[in-house]
């Protein structure tokens, strides 16, 4: 066959509690070549075992064939959705002056064909730099961080794990200066990590004179000084 179609998944198909056949329209030789996901009222994805929780009526032809569903009926507000899973191996042996089958032939170039539709599928659902990007390469990614962001690194040769709660602020004197953050932001001596700086505010509203802990509420900074005791709502 000619590979003529560069789709290689099919769906979503949305449930309605009546259905439990789906078709695929793309080739697989085997039951094995396909991956079913399905998705649940909460979301939730699965990938599904065949012969498990599905079954592959028809495989071999050009234009696809049909799945169904073990359980029954894709119950409403579920989803289903169906790619190819071809194995990245070569199992078609071709010896030396031996007969020529072209099917075996087509087949097999056939599948590297598939191959690729499938990394490039993989590809065209990441993140990718332009056509016309021409900075350093390769470029860094850190290993995960829990409770971090991503943000470009200084010299935007990568990615690096950024501490929200760590936007440095300026406590010199009494002027509290807004978080800086983003490609702009600097970390002088004279500035702190922000969480920090809440520690620093309460021990100043507690050397206003007359504080009662009983009297005040804290509203939050509203000025732009440390200690201001406009910053607070007195309740007395």
């Amino acid at each position: 066959m000619t590979v003529n179609t560069k789709k290689i998944t099919s769906g979503p198909y949305l449930g309605n509690g009546i259905t439990d056949t789906f078709s695929y329209g793309f080739k697989a030789v085997d039951k094995t070549d396909l991956s079913v996901y399905e998705t649940d009222d909460l979301g939730v994805q699965s990938e599904l075992v065949v012969d498990t929780d599905y079954t592959v009526n028809t495989v071999g032809g050009d234009s696809g064939g049909t799945i169904t569903r073990i359980k029954g009926a894709l119950p409403v507000n579920y989803e289903w959705y169906i790619r190819s899973n071809y194995d990245e191996t070569q199992l078609t042996a071709f010896t030396s002056q031996g007969a020529f089958f072209p099917d075996l032939h087509e087949n097999a170039m056939d599948k590297l064909t598939f191959l690729i539709q499938q990394i490039l599928d993989k590809i065209s659902r990441t993140f990718t730099l332009s056509d016309s990007y021409s900075g350093p390469l390769p470029l860094t990614l850190e290993d995960p961080d829990s409770g971090k962001v991503l943000r470009w690194n200084a010299d935007q040769s990568g990615l690096e794990n950024f501490d929200t709660d760590a936007e440095y602020v300026n406590i010199g004197g009494d002027t509290m200066i807004q978080p800086l953050a983003g490609p702009d932001s600097i970390t002088p001596d004279d500035y702190m990590p922000q969480r920090q700086v809440v520690e620093v505010v309460d021990n100043r509203i507690e050397s206003i004179p007359g504080f009662d802990p009983q009297q005040f509420i804290d509203y939050g900074l509203v000025t732009s000084t440390v200690g201001d005791e406009l910053d607070y709502g007195s309740v007395a």
